[in-house]
């Protein structure tokens, strides 16, 4: 090869490489992850024009070294294993690639998601040391430390320029204990160590990932402003694991491990919605794999909807939209399924022996909160959630405050649980619902003019007495209404009885004879 053709090559590579790293410039960190979720650094790029032409100068020769030699190869973390953190970044990804379909390839692979501690570049024989120095870091770590649990709270979105966007770790006094397992280890594999900026977050969505012409121009702040103060959860860390970026993921998606330690007895650090143990227990594994089918809601809190007023007119509302479409037949709710939904969860078998004791345990802080003997809901007229749902509306009143301070109360004392965290408290009854039809023949969408005349329809005033937590994915019970696996009475029956249309009291008795059409809340 001539010097000429040398030189040429040398440009060439050098000019990919530069538009690799000019990619990151806006960037507000001087490093963030790579498509794997790996620390990239980025390294000045000044070019030269000698006689005409770009040349590559011996600062550029030392940056195609640094891709070659020093790009970091293997990491050390602590991986995401509590299952509500995981169902909340999902859930935050889906709103964000809802809103651009494109942007799902920039979407990390949840099942990797970790906290890293420090990147590193290893050989064969460097990897056998680190191997041997995180054996033997257990003591030193816990002596250091002087507790017996670190919980590090998922809190929050932010991003890095126009790149990365991440759920943030909250700066507490837990944060600080994770700083210093992080300077430990760079005091002590200082030789090995890439970079030892330390900004540990959980990357959602990672934009470099779109390559091409037709890379989509985004504004991360604006993509996930609705979902910007959520709060993902509490991490129980437990171990500490050497991970690979280059070798082949494990069957579950997850990273290759080559050492880890467990830094805390497990009873101590138990996730509170899934059991945190280490990678080498397959059913943990087979749960982080199932995670994207398991995040969505599986139980609920609802009160049943039992003044038969009520249900008589949500029949003739129905009844009234389909004589105008028949179409709509697949997509109408079964009455005798009403409720009002107050908190959506999902709950593993553990999670349900849990929110059954919180629920028993609910009946005197709530009657204490509300201070009132009764719950009086009135339903009236009807609305609409784009043309997807047609619903019987809840009149915003000081007793719809009452139900809102009950909606208040669960989300505080089941947080970990659940499946909707940002969504604005919205309850209603549900008439139609476009979700529940199948197949091609699918009507796109309920046009207002099925109901407009019925729009202002009074149903009547329900009043509230039970809370009760049911199943969604269970069979029906004899009578076609959801499974219910606890219960609790607010108010004495005696004075929670609803009214009939001409003000006669109706006695409230035990109603379990509703029917579901579909996955319908």
């Amino acid at each position: 090869m001539s010097n000429n053709d040398e030189t040429v090559q040398d440009v060439a590579e050098y000019n990919s490489m530069k538009m690799e790293l000019v990619e990151h410039n806006d960037a507000e960190e001087r490093g963030h992850s790579d498509e794997n979720g790996e620390f990239v650094e980025i390294v000045e790029v000044n070019t030269m024009e000698v006689g005409g032409g770009e040349q590559v100068t011996k600062q550029d020769k030392m940056k195609k070294s640094f891709k070659t030699a020093t790009r970091p190869n293997y990491f050390l973390a602590a991986q995401i294993t509590n299952t509500t953190i995981l169902a909340r970044l999902k859930e935050v990804q889906e709103n964000i690639c809802g809103k651009n379909e494109a942007l799902r390839k920039a979407a990390i692979a949840i099942p990797t998601s970790h906290i890293k501690l420090n990147a590193l570049h290893l050989d064969g024989e460097s990897v056998k040391k680190v191997q041997t120095i995180l054996q033997n870091s257990l003591e030193p770590i816990k002596e250091m430390l002087k507790t017996e649990a670190l919980k590090i709270t998922v809190d929050k979105i932010g991003h890095f320029g126009k790149e990365v966007v991440f759920a943030d770790i909250t700066k507490d006094e837990e944060f600080e204990n994770l700083k210093k397992i992080q300077r430990y280890f760079s005091g002590i594999m200082g030789d090995y160590e890439v970079d030892r900026k330390f900004k540990p977050n959980i990357p959602i969505m990672k934009f470099t990932k779109l390559r091409g012409k037709k890379r989509v121009k985004i504004s991360p702040k604006e993509i996930y402003s609705e979902v910007e103060n959520t709060h993902f959860g509490v991490e129980n860390i437990q171990t500490i694991q050497l991970l690979s970026m280059m070798d082949k993921k494990d069957a579950n998606g997850y990273y290759k491990s080559y050492q880890e330690i467990q830094l805390f007895d497990e009873k101590m650090t138990e996730n509170c919605d899934a059991a945190a143990t280490t990678s080498e227990n397959p059913k943990v594994e087979n749960k982080k794999a199932e995670v994207i089918t398991k995040m969505r809601p599986n139980f609920f809190l609802a009160s049943p909807i039992t003044n038969p007023e009520i249900l008589d007119k949500l029949k003739e509302v129905q009844a009234s939209m389909l004589g105008k479409n028949r179409n709509l037949e697949r997509a109408a709710v079964r009455i005798c399924t009403s409720h009002i939904t107050l908190k959506v969860m999902h709950l593993d078998e553990e999670g349900v022996r849990r929110v059954q004791t919180i629920l028993q345990d609910s009946r005197e802080p709530l009657k204490e909160l509300l201070k009132t003997d009764t719950l009086k809901i009135t339903v009236d007229k009807i609305g609409h959630f784009g043309k997807e749902v047609v619903f019987a509306d809840i009149t915003k009143d000081e007793e719809f405050e009452n139900l809102k301070k009950i909606n208040k109360y669960f989300s505080e004392v089941v947080s970990a649980y659940d499946s909707e965290p940002t969504r604005e408290f919205n309850p209603h009854i549900t008439l139609m619902k476009l979700g529940n039809m199948r197949g091609k023949k699918r009507v796109k969408k309920i046009e207002r003019e099925i109901y407009s005349e019925l729009e202002n329809t009074h149903f009547g005033v329900e009043n509230v007495r039970t809370i009760q937590l049911l199943s969604m994915k269970d069979k029906k019970d004899e009578n076609g209404y959801y499974k219910s696996y606890q219960e609790i009475q607010l108010f004495d029956t005696e004075k929670c009885g609803n009214s009939d249309e001409n003000g006669e009291f109706v006695e409230i008795v035990e109603v379990n004879t509703m029917e579901v059409g579909g996955d319908e809340q």
